[in-house]
């Protein structure tokens, strides 16, 4: 790379992603799934790590690290008909997750303003409980979620830089920058997979033609690739030869008496 000191990697924050933990198209009919009732300033993803949802006293949302510990609400679904519980357990936010579909559903999730409210008159006051949305965090372009962390230390530190660059200088390492930068970049190419295919060709011997000839070779490929083209062989196909042990491609077929 040069003198560049770092490039852009394929590795991303997906901040828009928020997502409900129940997956059920016919729970949600669509467009209900977009209701988001954020506090002022929210979500703010402080410190690149604040992918899980809160609810506080005002029924208002908070963005937060999904390994505190809060208590969820449960959701009971029967149709279009929901219902919410209240657990008086402390939990992460996975923690929260696996109990409620266990006991009930889901964690809760809310469609739109009427059940915002209803989850508000379940929910004790003076703390603030799970709620079901959430998002991924770093992930790949290519929508695969990271398994690995190659972060610098303290890395990724800032609420706005959504996008990795690798550092050349410490081992590639990845920090986090502001997307608008301009900078070098990695493309990844995934070798396009293939088939090989083995045919033997016989050919009736012409005294006149010398076969090892690579004027001769050539032109039979010529017209080996046009038969293919004729036959409709799509892709990216190649065509070569294999040589026998002494070197030569043909060999003459003996005649049985």
């Amino acid at each position: 790379m040069g003198s560049a000191r770092d490039a852009w990697i394929g590795l991303f924050e997906d901040i828009q992603g928020w997502k409900w933990s129940l997956v059920n198209n016919a729970f949600y009919q669509g467009s209900v799934t977009h209701y988001r009732n954020w506090g002022s300033g929210q979500p703010d993803n402080s410190r690149s790590n604040e992918p899980c949802t809160e609810m506080n006293d005002h029924g208002e949302w908070n963005d937060i690290p999904c390994e505190v510990t809060r208590k969820p609400i449960c959701l009971t679904v029967n149709g279009q008909t929901e219902g919410f519980v209240a657990i008086p357990s402390l939990m992460t936010w996975t923690q929260a997750q696996s109990y409620c579909r266990t006991y009930y559903t889901d964690l809760a999730s809310v469609r739109n303003s009427a059940e915002n409210s209803n989850v508000l008159a379940v929910k004790p006051s003076g703390e603030p409980y799970w709620l079901g949305l959430y998002r991924d965090t770093w992930k790949w372009s290519d929508g695969e979620r990271d398994q690995l962390s190659f972060w610098t230390f303290q890395e990724p530190d800032g609420s706005t830089e959504h996008c990795a660059t690798t550092y050349f200088s410490n081992s590639g390492r990845w920090r986090d920058w502001l997307c608008g930068y301009a900078k070098p970049f990695i493309c990844h190419h995934d070798p396009v997979p293939f088939t090989k295919h083995v045919m033997k060709i016989k050919l009736v011997r012409n005294p006149t033609v010398d076969l090892n000839d690579a004027a001769v070779q050539t032109d039979l490929m010529n017209r080996l690739k046009q038969k293919l083209q004729e036959n409709r062989v799509q892709g990216n196909t190649s065509l070569s030869c294999r040589k026998q042990v002494d070197g030569k491609i043909f060999y003459m077929e003996q005649q049985e008496d």
